[in-house]
């Protein structure tokens, strides 16, 4: 199993021009990580298994776009959408999570939608009341 080096929470020094190496967040794993990239020489500085996961993931034909902002945030995006997903089957249990994100997609492009939304948290409140 993959454990981030112990290194990987702190800055480093590029081990072929000793500038500040910058570093980008690979949400994606189980346990995220960092990449890290000179600046200057342009070198991409994988821990021991990142590279790995990497190619597991299919990003290591895209390391140069992992440290763009719009790269990081739509990872940051992905990684939020993932854990409100967790959140709901923690809550709810797979079934009923599962009838939720379902019915979440068939609602994301309709024009109503806010309309079931309303429905379902009317019904959960008045469900409530009379317990």
């Amino acid at each position: 199993e993959f454990t981030p080096s112990l290194y990987d929470s702190k800055a480093a020094l590029c081990p072929e021009d000793g500038h500040y190496l910058s570093r980008a967040k690979v949400p994606f794993s189980k346990v995220p990580f960092y990449i890290e990239r000179c600046m200057l020489c342009g070198g991409i500085w994988c821990d021991n298994g990142e590279w790995d996961i990497l190619e597991s993931l299919g990003f290591h034909t895209e390391i140069d776009q992992m440290f763009s902002p719009n790269w990081q945030a739509k990872a940051r995006l992905q990684e939020l959408a993932e854990r409100e997903r967790q959140v709901l089957i923690d809550k709810l249990g797979p079934d009923i999570a599962g009838y939720v994100l379902e019915l979440a997609e068939v609602l994301a492009d309709h024009p109503h939608a806010d309309c079931a939304a309303t429905y379902i948290l009317r019904k959960a409140e008045l469900k409530r009341k009379e317990i």
